[in-house]
């Protein structure tokens, strides 16, 4: 692994993740100079994805047609 000195941004909504993506698709960068965008767009997609699991761990399917 690169010891470059390169952070890796923190990423805490949904819309932040959007245009994380939106970024990383439009840039011309590749190689080293994505992967700090990469990875902040893997950690906080899996952050927020145990997050939305455990907000609606409780729910019963079809339980809004009540």
């Amino acid at each position: 692994m690169s010891s470059d000195n390169q952070t890796v941004p923190h990423l805490h909504t949904q819309k932040e993740v959007e245009e994380a993506v939106k970024e990383y698709k439009n840039s011309d960068l590749s190689g080293t100079e994505l992967m700090p965008l990469w990875q902040a767009i893997h950690d906080a997609s899996l952050d927020l994805a145990s997050t939305k699991a455990v907000e609606t761990e409780d729910e019963v399917p079809g339980e809004d047609s009540y």
